[in-house]
Formats: structure tokens, sequence, C-alpha cells
């Protein structure tokens, strides 16, 4: 109608150029910025933003270049796409959200049955380790009472044997002096292998005496009490810590190592190296000796139980030594390693704690009847 303002230009191709700079703005948009925004963030609202851009610009070309009075057809068409342009992305963020809550409820849903199945698979867990405590339990139960009550009859072969030599030792010449010889040879070396059995059998069920430990004083007693070979040399650091610790077990450990290094050297020398170094609340001790050194396929069997690198006939041994070490250690909660870098020579490695571990359990060696 007349009363209605008219655009500024009527009859220009450019009717109202206030609206060709959104239409421009419109146009980068769509091609620069959104797609860029629906690579990165894919989504039902990306690409709904996106496809608004097509009636926004659409509007703005009704209205730069279509309309030339206020409600004329271009007006109208222009605000119609103008509904569409909003409609669109609100279409788009409600599709969004719900598929971001379909995703959800199946995400609770899948959680839920993970989590039952964790905690059935816990359950399960804890059973079967409990099914695994009660068997070392009983192994261990069963090797103290057979290494405890089989020395009994053993002691008992061994006295008899020489009683007999005693008895009838004139008579005994040539091959049956060397039979019995050999009878108390064996009768002494599974002593020795029960023995060692017990040791093992003892460790973590014993009462654990926790005591202040100078480890070098420990060390020469050590040394003092194996009775060192004239041609063995143990070389200490000048410095050596003092621990609040189970004396027995630090003790035992370093007593294997020191005997297995000069037990297995092949020279007429022997030295040892003891080292040390502090990391954090552990102590990192190393003993090194410059013996044959171990083949690295053995590196994992030495520490299994009777496990020796040569026969007994060559060398009597119980093969228990490095396995009561690793039972040790780690019951302390320290770590054990083995490596032989140069052509001679192995390198024990162990930590220990400068504390013993207040949480740990302590035990008192079960009582047996003989059967």
């Amino acid at each position: 109608t007349p009363e209605l303002p008219q655009t500024m230009y009527p009859d220009a191709i450019i009717s109202r150029p206030w609206d060709f700079i959104p239409l421009v703005l419109f146009i980068a948009i769509s091609t620069l910025l959104l797609p860029r925004f629906h690579r990165r963030y894919p989504s039902p609202f990306a690409t709904a933003l996106w496809l608004s851009t097509v009636p926004d610009i659409v509007t703005e070309f009704h209205m730069a270049f279509g309309s030339e009075t206020l409600f004329d057809n271009s007006f109208h068409i222009a605000h119609f796409t103008k509904i569409v342009a909003y409609a669109v992305p609100m279409s788009g963020l409600l599709m969004d959200y719900a598929l971001t809550h379909r995703k959800l409820s199946q995400s609770n849903q899948r959680a839920a049955t993970l989590n039952a199945e964790l905690t059935r698979h816990a359950a399960e867990l804890g059973r079967t380790n409990e099914a695994l405590a009660r068997t070392n339990d009983d192994l261990e139960r069963f090797a103290y009472a057979a290494s405890h009550d089989l020395r009994a009859p053993l002691r008992a072969i061994d006295n008899l044997s020489q009683w007999l030599e005693e008895d009838i030792g004139e008579q005994l010449e040539g091959e049956n002096r060397e039979h019995f010889q050999l009878l108390r040879r064996r009768v002494k070396r599974m002593d020795e292998l029960l023995n060692a059995l017990l040791l093992y059998s003892r460790v973590g069920r014993i009462e654990h005496q926790v005591t202040e430990v100078d480890v070098r004083g420990m060390l020469l007693d050590i040394a003092e009490a194996h009775g060192l070979p004239a041609a063995a040399e143990l070389e200490l650091p000048d410095a050596l810590p003092t621990l609040h610790t189970d004396r027995a077990a630090l003790h035992q450990v370093f007593a294997n190592l020191v005997s297995n290094a000069i037990k297995h050297h092949d020279r007429d020398r022997v030295h040892i190296t003891i080292s040390h170094e502090r990391r954090g609340d552990d102590h990192h001790f190393t003993v090194q000796d410059d013996g044959p050194g171990i083949p690295p396929q053995f590196h994992q069997k030495v520490f299994e139980m009777f496990q020796t690198l040569r026969p007994r006939d060559e060398l009597e041994a119980s093969g228990m030594g490095l396995a009561l070490v690793k039972k040790q250690v780690e019951l302390s909660g320290g770590t054990l390693t083995l490596s032989c870098p140069g052509k001679r020579g192995t390198t024990f490695a162990f930590s220990w704690p400068d504390r013993w571990p207040d949480h740990h359990p302590t035990t008192t060696t079960p009582s047996h009847q003989s059967m």
C-alpha cells in the first residue's frame, strides 16, 4: 500500500543493498567454515546446520535482488525460507539429542553387562586364589612334613651303615668298601636335600624377627662362618646401610649367593664383589663373581628347586640355594635378576626394602606328628 515504506532502490538490480552483505557471508560460511566443522565434528546437528545455509542464501537472495516493496512475493518467499532455515538446525539438534540419548542408553547397558561379567570373573578369581592358596599351603605343609619326618629313617640308615662298616670293616675290600662309601655319600646327600627342603618350606611360615641389621657386619660374619678359602677375596663397598629387617632372611640370601660363587668357581682364586645403591625406599645389592658364568638358557632354570648345572657326582650341591634366595627376596617384596655381562662372571642383583613390610603376614612353623 502507499502508506508502507518502500525499498531504497526499487528499480536497481540490488534493490536492498543491506541484504547483500548477509548473502555474501552465508555463501562464505556454507563453502568455507561449515564443511570443516562438519568434517571435524560429524553429527546430525552439524549436517543440518550446514544444510540450513541453503534457505538462508535463498532468503537473502530474494531480499537483495527480488523484493521491491514490503510484503511483495519475494518478501514472503524470503520469510518462509527463513523459517525453514531456523527449522532445519533445530530438527538436527533434536535428532542429535535423540541419537546421543540412544547411544548413552546402549553404553550404560553395555557397562552394566560388563560390570556384571567383571563381578562374576572377580568372584571366580577369588575362589581360584583361595583354592590356590589352600593348595600351596598343603604343598608347603607336605614339604615340611616330608623333609622333617623322613630324616629320622635316613639317620637310622646312616647309623646302621656306619655300624656295619665298623663291625665288618676289616672284611670289606675293594669294590665292597667303595659301595659302603657310596652309600654313606648318598645318605649325606639325601640329608642335605631334605634339610634344604625343610628350609624352603619354612620360608614365609616362621615368625619374622625384625631388628636393626648392619649389612657390613653381617657380610663379615658370613665370610667368617663360611670359612672363605685363602684364595677367596670378598670386596665390600666403603659404606653399607643398616636396615630394619629380618636378619635371618637377609643373611640367608647373602650366604647362599656367596656360597654359590665359591662352590661353582673353576679357578684357584675367587673374587667376589658386593655393591649397594639406595633407590627410594629400596636398597639394591649386587653380588658379582669372576667365575665361569651361567649360560643364558639356564638363567631361569637355576632358580628352580633341585636344579644344578653340574652333575652331583662332580659337585655336591642340593640345588636349592638359588630357589631359597628367590623365595626370600620375593617374600620381602623385592626383585631378583641374573646377568652375565662378560665372557666370565655372574652378577646377581636384588632389591630389599629399607624397612620390613608391616603388612607382611607372619606365621609360626606348624607342628607335625611322625607317621
